[in-house]
């Protein structure tokens, strides 16, 4: 039964220490039932994350990597 909670059981949030302040952070969902991934802000901790399923995010970089995402 949900609990209504909004809030992902998440394990640690982690971002590559080389990119300055323009960054995101990632983390694994800590979920039995699923897999996920979590990315946000780095500069809004306390924002909303991205939630992705592990095909996805490799989806995604791949389009970051490629250039085909615009605005």
């Amino acid at each position: 039964m949900a609990d209504g909670s909004r809030t992902a059981p998440l394990t640690c949030w982690w971002y590559s220490s080389g990119s300055g302040n323009n960054c995101v952070e990632v983390a694994g969902l800590a979920h039995a039932a699923y897999q996920a991934i979590a990315i946000r802000d780095s500069k809004n901790s306390g924002g909303p994350a991205l939630l992705f399923e592990p095909e996805g995010i490799v989806a995604l970089v791949a389009d970051v990597r490629d250039g085909s995402l615009t605005t």
